[in-house]
């Protein structure tokens, strides 16, 4: 069915658009959207991958999920105007260098429409059957786009992490980036060179950043750090991790300095020193 959308900024103001919207839901996701049903059905096809992968893995490394209260929401834009304006609206920020991002405070992704569907690609009528042709028909980067803020809307609506409670950014974007639906040796490569040019920050810094980097070659480094990180105590100090991400999610709304954020993370882990080894090594 389609409308003239009223996309709602934080408890009710109303923010309308002259562009009408469509409707698709999915068995998890809502889809408000405007672009074609075909595209539609693959991005929410993509999504329910993402929703069973992050089942499967976070089930498998021994976490409780709980089930969304309703089904999460996306809005996808036509046009990267309409993005800006919508973020502006929503979160009071100006995000015209993105076009993707999840909002803690509205709990919906706002996309720009993914890039064109390469040629011969139809729409699915059952997507979540067919894996391999819904990463067929989104682009790589568009498929990067969504699993990564699929993976931070899961994470906030399936028990791991709290909305309106202080992360390190370390924490949050490590997982994202891990969630990503496609191969990592783009940023393993990064790493590689980030520690041949000593450009890895150490760990008692690193761990207690809050805001990403200004500078876009830092914001790549900080990526590659925050997965390779997440990833390295995902195997080797998986019960140190799932105590601390259970020690976070208590915590009452607010900031938090950065010696909290390093009692914090000393008390899930240990020492930073013992850690920095132990995480220089598997880096290396």
């Amino acid at each position: 069915m389609l409308f003239s959308a009223c996309l709602y900024a934080g408890d009710a103001e109303a923010q309308s658009f002259s562009s009408e919207f469509a409707v698709y839901n999915s068995a998890h996701f809502k889809l408000i959207h405007q672009t074609n049903t075909g595209v539609a059905e693959n991005i929410a096809g993509l999504l329910e991958l993402a929703y069973e992968r992050f089942d499967n893995v976070f089930t498998g490394m021994g976490f409780v999920l709980q089930p969304p209260n309703d089904k999460l929401e996306w809005i996808c834009f036509a046009k990267p105007e309409h993005f800006n304006n919508y973020a502006i609206s929503a979160d009071k920020t100006d995000l015209s260098w993105l076009s993707s991002y999840y909002s803690t405070k509205t709990n919906v992704v706002a996309i720009v429409k993914p890039e064109k569907i390469p040629a011969m690609q139809k729409p699915l009528s059952t997507p979540t059957n067919e894996p391999d042709s819904i990463l067929l028909a989104l682009s790589p980067g568009d498929t990067v786009k969504i699993t990564h803020e699929a993976g931070h809307q899961l994470a906030f609506n399936r028990g791991l992490q709290k909305r309106n409670v202080m992360y390190p950014l370390w924490l949050s974007e490590g997982l994202a980036c891990s969630f990503e639906q496609t191969p990592q040796a783009q940023r393993n490569q990064r790493l590689v060179e980030m520690q041949k040019n000593k450009r890895l920050l150490p760990l008692d810094e690193f761990v207690t950043i809050t805001r990403l980097p200004a500078d876009p070659e830092r914001q790549k480094d900080f990526y590659a750090q925050a997965q390779a990180l997440f990833q390295f105590l995902c195997e080797h100090r998986k019960d140190n991790l799932k105590n601390y991400l259970a020690g976070l999610y208590k915590l009452q709304p607010g900031p938090r300095c950065q010696r909290t954020l390093i009692a914090e993370f000393v008390s899930a882990f240990g020492p930073v020193e013992k850690i920095s080894q132990s995480w220089l090594s598997y880096s290396n």
